[in-house]
């Protein structure tokens, strides 16, 4: 399907810093997968697309929890 939301590209930042979650539409996800290497993620496919920015520091802390409780 294409569309508006195939192209979209949008990353949630809070005081200004990158976090999640992410938007990534369709027409991003194989052009991502080939420039994934190793453990660095999206992050720059993300700015080289220059992705929007939407802050959510109003709602959040944007803290990366991999657990309850801790980090």
């Amino acid at each position: 399907a294409s569309g508006p939301l195939a192209s979209a590209l949008a990353r949630a930042t809070y005081r200004g810093l990158p976090g999640h979650p992410v938007l990534l539409g369709r027409d991003h996800w194989a052009p991502l997968a080939a420039a994934l290497h190793g453990d660095r993620g999206a992050g720059p496919y993300l700015v080289a697309q220059g992705a929007l920015a939407v802050e959510c520091g109003d709602l959040a802390t944007g803290a990366d929890r991999d657990r309850p409780g801790g980090p």
